[in-house]
């Protein structure tokens, strides 16, 4: 999908921060953020600070009287930093999901998709992150085979 939608762009913060106090008001307790590779997320900030990442994002939206719970998707490894491991950590709003494009773990799956990463690189990931207990979603469509495989990526050594 990234090649045949063109270059990925981000909404500026103020419309989301608007967007979501307007929902909020209108009585909204969850917020999900949502976007092709959200977790690259570069929005015009309000003041003309830095462009703020998601994880600025987060806090901002869960700052928000009313919101009880955020979430976001889809996320991709290569755009996962610290700041947004912390997030988890210390956002309560923040819901312990997170749902990375694995592919049940199948490089074969990922070749086929034209992906540039591997399974190997997504337990790189896995191995490099100390991350909080997370729920990972999984697609009840895979086979058993396929399954196997993203029990392992999933399970820590």
């Amino acid at each position: 999908m990234p090649y045949t939608r063109g270059a990925e762009f981000s909404r500026p913060a103020r419309e989301v921060i608007e967007e979501a106090r307007h929902l909020a008001k209108m009585g909204t307790k969850e917020i999900t953020l949502l976007g092709q590779n959200v977790n690259a997320y570069h929005g015009i900030p309000p003041l003309g600070d830095k462009d703020w990442n998601l994880a600025r994002l987060i806090g901002e939206v869960a700052d928000i009287d009313g919101i009880e719970r955020i979430r976001y998707l889809t996320s991709h490894p290569s755009d996962m930093d610290q700041e947004l491991i912390d997030a988890h950590r210390d956002v309560p709003q923040l819901m312990p999901y997170l749902h990375l494009p694995v592919q049940a773990g199948s490089n074969r799956v990922l070749e086929a998709m034209n992906r540039k990463h591997t399974r190997e690189s997504y337990l790189e990931f896995w191995n490099d992150y100390v991350l909080p207990a997370l729920t990972l979603p999984y697609h009840p469509i895979l086979s058993l085979a396929f399954l196997a495989n993203q029990i392992k990526i999933l399970s820590k050594p």
